[in-house]
């Protein structure tokens, strides 16, 4: 053993020296993975939403499947992020996947929202972070109540890009079926004011993708989808300001270099250098230096509204910065613990309520990266709230969050 050891060990310091001699002979140029590194594509963050069991995760594979047929994804390696030499594993959620990806056009970042009503807090936080969405329908079933209230929720947190894949269409024996799920679909889109310019429908099975049976609904489906993905979606629109604000979804300890923080870039646009701070509930702000940024894996300078960024922050503990909080700019941003605000409730149906809502009463609310408790105060002139209903209410928090103010225009759109 000892023997074979000792052989291992000369030929590595021979391969060193080989791979030394040709980079001072300029046959070899090393890569240095440095803050100058910047992402050059557009960042794209887009997640399949649905009911449950309507193919939302199939769909993923399926993409994922083709476009690891033309090299554009690999499976993600277990160390994740690297920041000089020190590895940090990465942990997705097991109800909302995060996956990265690319085409010829552009990178993009991959939420699989779950589609039961169990989870609506994983959905709530996993659709406010997407630029686009794509709505996954099966062909068979139609819209169904969680199709709704995933609608419900794209609007409400301004998501305009939003692609309709009806699934399984190889289950589907007369096309006028198609046509029936396409009206209701749309009818729904027109109830709660999407443009139809940003809506687009494709019909496709993508377990004959996967399978690669079928070609014209299989294969090729999946071909206008990353086409649609790649050329039709309108970006853009995202404040770009200094006062940036970042939703934290996750953090990660660094021995020995502070606190990797994981969110979302609601708005503004972030730089490494800036001075932020950190939003704490029933505490005082906590002020930090972003040292470094890290998009989509590679060294960035800066991050814009709507990227996924991780950052590098120092003189932080791990329990000062926890999800749900608020990295923001120095000084941007105030505490609120009351608000007014306009109120669907949903119907029982549509994956809501089946008894009215009282005067007072508890619920919960979400914000962004996390969730509070809060008391729900309908005004005086009514005393009950029915399913289906819409009015105007106050809500008080059990703890003080960072809230945007928006005028009556603003708060249509979202």
């Amino acid at each position: 053993i000892n023997a074979e050891y000792m052989g291992i060990k000369q030929q590595i310091k021979m391969l060193a020296r080989i791979l030394s001699k040709s980079i001072m002979k300029g046959a070899l140029q090393p890569r240095l993975f440095s803050a100058q590194d910047t992402v050059v594509e557009p960042l794209v963050t887009i997640g399949t939403i649905g009911h449950i069991d309507h193919g939302k995760t199939t769909l993923t594979t399926a993409i994922l499947q083709h476009l690891g047929k033309k090299g554009l994804y690999k499976p993600p390696m277990k160390a994740q992020l690297i920041f000089d030499n020190v590895e940090i594993q990465h942990e997705s959620l097991p109800n909302r996947p995060i996956i990265n990806y690319q085409t010829n056009m552009r990178k993009y970042i991959h939420l699989d929202c779950p589609g039961h009503y169990d989870y609506i807090k994983s959905i709530a936080t996993g659709i406010s972070s997407l630029d686009a969405a794509i709505l996954v329908v099966s062909a068979m079933d139609g819209p169904m109540p969680q199709t709704r209230e995933h609608l419900l929720l794209c609007k409400q947190n301004g998501i305009k890009n939003i692609i309709v894949y009806l699934n399984k269409a190889d289950l589907v024996q007369d096309h006028a079926v198609f046509e029936l799920a396409e009206m209701e679909i749309k009818d729904y889109f027109s109830t709660l004011g999407f443009d139809g310019k940003t809506i687009f429908f494709i019909r496709g099975s993508a377990l004959a993708a996967i399978q690669g049976t079928n070609n014209e609904i299989g294969e090729e489906s999946i071909v206008k989808l990353l086409d649609i993905m790649d050329t039709k979606l309108l970006l853009g629109g995202n404040e770009q300001n200094d006062f940036f604000s970042i939703a934290v979804q996750q953090t990660y300890s660094v021995p020995d270099k502070g606190i990797l923080v994981n969110g979302v870039v609601q708005e503004g646009i972030v730089r490494a250098g800036d001075m932020a701070e950190i939003i704490r509930f029933n505490k005082s702000p906590l002020k930090t230096k972003i040292l470094k940024i890290v998009n989509a894996k590679n060294h960035a300078k800066e991050g814009c509204a709507g990227d996924h960024v991780n950052l590098f922050i120092e003189g932080i503990h791990p329990e000062d910065c926890i999800k749900g909080q608020t990295l923001s700019k120095a000084g941007s941003r105030k505490l609120a613990k009351n608000f007014e605000a306009t109120i669907y409730i949903n119907k029982p149906d549509e994956g809501g309520r089946r008894v009215p809502v009282k005067g007072i009463s508890r619920q919960q609310c979400f914000f962004k990266g996390g969730d509070v408790g809060s008391m729900l105060v309908l005004p005086d002139e009514a005393k009950i709230a029915l399913p289906g209903d819409t009015l105007g209410c106050k809500f008080e928090l059990d703890l003080p969050m960072p809230c945007l103010l928006y005028t009556s225009d603003a708060a249509d759109e979202r």
